[in-house]
């Protein structure tokens, strides 16, 4: 599965790179020049990233006040909770935030569980009297280890390398003085017990590295971005990346991956609604989701402007799925064939408006056991489904307008059925043995090839009765109009419609003349009197198309 944005693994020095380059000493103010392997792995790892991310400006689709997701701001000393001037660009993972006139310290940190050869990375900027950078800690102030960026009095920018083991005091190692007007990429992987740090200038090229801090026993549990300032001026992260694992409020994280997954694949920036998607730790927050139990359980994003590919989405990884409903995006798009869906789901819809590109062979699908819809209809998935057996519990049901194939024949319309639609397909094969369910209310078949006269005589619930365009024959057309007429006095809806022909029609026209008759013998006399009731007898009035 590939990782999503946040959590990409875009390209990282080993351990054994930085471990060959010696001792604290030895790196203090050591420029990296362009053959060094450093130089070129660096600027690989900068390309690509801002390759994904572009450079931003400062005001693009800020959401005053969020944070990135799975984040939180702390608020025990020594840090001060949330900054009085927060923004966060949900789309590009900017971060603009301001103290005020006191002493601030803020720390915008996540828990980790597995730290070893992991990396954090972020691009900043300190404005005047701020200082910022990257931090990892074990949830005290008594361990940790940072890279600042600090502005200084004469409009520089100093780079600092800050620890503290047990306690015993911070210590601040000078790296470098920069030009304050440029951002840098600043970067701190944990290997071990030991911290290794470089940073990156605006164009890519390392300027200093820092490797082999002196062996630890502490264990990192937080990781994030650290700022201070005496005043209101600003720090700036235009993008930050890390992979150290991250832990969700209430789903475990390979679920909370796959939504994001299915967000980025599907340009979730640009969804109708997005609410608290990839900002808000608690997963069950975000729009569309349901969570239940500690998992995911139902995903419900219909017509919601999903643009995208799904084929390689892990929709496995939600292990409690019961309800996923990606219908009515019209651009959604993805060969679902090798899609392995939870034995957990019920209610499946990928109904498409249409959605043509939704494609793959799902010969070997079938709605699972407690399946109460299943909607595949308006896609190009293909595949024959003569040996599907449709479980009881199914309510709704709906292959229609897509290439799929099959011998209907032997099929069997569950009883608690209320919908059923396969029109407009290439469906063959006799309904004759069909039981139509006393709550079964639409029912089409229209523009198949399918054949027959399904039985009716349970029914009452019935709305919609398509029927037309599948070359039937009239004894067939007066078949079913007599059987509908007989059922009569049960239907229950205002007023049914049946279609069992049109105007050039493929069916054949009923038998008879269109008149009144008590009983009809014809079947233009039943459609008269499904339409008109001329003898009286009470039932709700029908509509009927029929080919003339």
């Amino acid at each position: 599965m590939s990782e999503p944005r946040q959590v990409q693994r875009m390209g990282n020095l080993s351990s054994d790179f930085w471990q060959r380059q010696g001792d604290v000493s030895m790196l203090v103010g050591k420029d990296v020049h362009a053959d060094d392997e450093a130089a070129v792995d660096v600027r690989g790892l900068f390309s690509r990233m801002a390759n994904r991310y572009g450079i931003l400006g400062y005001d693009d689709h800020f959401r005053s006040g969020m944070i990135p997701f799975g984040f939180t701001w702390i608020n025990v000393a020594p840090f001060d909770g949330v900054p009085p001037t927060l923004d966060y660009d949900y789309r590009h993972s900017f971060l603009r935030a301001a103290g005020d006139n006191a002493a601030n310290d803020y720390f915008l940190a996540r828990g980790v569980t597995d730290y070893d050869g992991m990396e954090f990375v972020a691009r900043v900027h300190v404005g005047h009297h701020a200082r910022g950078g990257i931090r990892i800690d074990d949830g005290t102030d008594n361990n940790y280890s940072e890279l600042i960026l600090y502005s200084d009095d004469d409009g520089q920018q100093e780079l600092y390398y800050r620890h503290n083991t047990g306690g015993a005091g911070a210590i601040a190692v000078l790296l470098g003085v920069f030009p304050h007007s440029e951002y840098y990429v600043l970067r701190l992987l944990r290997s071990g017990n030991n911290t290794y740090s470089y940073v990156v200038g605006e164009e890519g090229d390392p300027i200093y590295q820092l490797s082999g801090t002196t062996a630890t026993a502490w264990v990192p549990t937080r990781v994030g971005l650290h700022f201070w300032s005496s005043n209101t001026h600003l720090f700036y992260c235009d993008w930050f990346y890390e992979d150290f694992d991250w832990i969700p409020a209430d789903v475990p994280a390979a679920e909370a991956t796959a939504l994001m997954e299915l967000y980025y694949l599907t340009a979730g920036e640009n969804w109708t609604n997005n609410t608290n998607w990839l900002i808000d730790p608690t997963v069950n927050n975000w729009f569309g989701v349901t969570v239940a139990g500690g998992a995911v359980t139902a995903v419900s994003l219909q017509n919601n402007n999903l643009v995208g590919d799904v084929t390689t989405w892990s929709v496995d990884e939600l292990t409690s799925l019961v309800s996923l409903n990606l219908g009515d995006n019209a651009n959604l798009a993805g060969d679902i064939s090798g899609w392995v869906l939870p034995a957990t789901v019920t209610n499946f819809n990928l109904l498409g408006a249409p959605s043509p590109n939704i494609v793959g062979d799902i010969t070997t699908w079938q709605p699972q056991a407690g399946t109460t819809l299943f909607w595949l209809g308006y896609t190009g998935v293909t595949g024959d489904v003569t040996n599907w057996v449709l479980p009881a519990t199914l309510t709704s049901f709906n292959l229609a307008l897509t290439p799929l194939t099959g011998d209907l024949t032997s099929w069997v319309i569950p009883a608690a059925a209320t919908t059923f639609d396969v029109h407009e397909s290439n469906f063959t094969g006799s309904v004759s043995s069909w039981v139509m369910p006393a709550l079964l209310a639409y029912f089409q078949i229209q523009e198949s090839q399918l054949s027959g006269t399904p039985d009716i005589s349970a029914n009452t619930a019935m709305a919609v009765y398509g029927y037309n365009d599948c070359g039937l024959t009239q004894a067939n057309v007066d078949a079913v109009l007599q059987s509908v007429y007989d059922r009569r006095m049960a239907f229950t809806a205002a007023m049914p419609f049946l279609t069992i022909g049109k105007a050039f029609d493929t069916n054949a026209a009923p038998s008879g003349i269109y008149q009144p008759a008590c009983p009809p013998t014809t079947g233009k006399e039943c459609v008269f009197e499904l339409m008109n009731d001329s003898c009286g007898d009470g039932f709700n009035k029908w509509l009927v198309w029929y080919t003339p």
